[in-house]
């Protein structure tokens, strides 16, 4: 099983946590707000793990933050098949230019990934409105 740390105030975190809901048999989400022990635990592996310099330098926290079965550490949702908010924020922008560029059909696979990653109504409702 896959520990992921994090807190519901990252957004970050809130959409690997939307992702995981229903999958407690692949993945446990620790809210390192949610008491002392979990900060404990996190800020232990942060102060500890290499993983983390980068984080550290640039002065982010590090989350969220993955635990893998072997013990190895990532940043990376992607290593766990989760997909990273930057990305779903780049798919939509890139629909969002095609579509203005009168690409279609680029628009249209580009809103079809946003929506199967996230079953969004609006954007459901966009890729009805190719159709019509």
């Amino acid at each position: 099983m896959v520990k992921i740390y994090g807190m519901p105030t990252c957004p970050y975190c809130d959409y690997i946590h939307e992702q995981i809901v229903g999958r407690e048999n692949e993945f446990e989400y620790i809210n390192i707000g949610e008491n002392i022990r979990n900060m404990g635990a996190f800020t232990r592996l942060r102060d500890t793990n290499p993983a983390f310099d980068h984080s550290k330098e640039i002065g982010d926290v590090g989350i969220p933050a993955f635990v893998l079965e072997d013990g190895s550490i990532t940043l990376d949702p992607a290593v766990v098949g989760l997909i990273e908010y930057v990305t779903l924020a780049l798919l939509y922008k890139a629909a969002e230019e095609a579509e203005n560029a009168g690409d279609k059909d680029q628009a249209l696979d580009c809103y079809r990934m946003v929506y199967d990653l996230t079953a969004d109504e609006d954007v459901g409702k966009r890729i009805s409105g190719f159709s019509s």
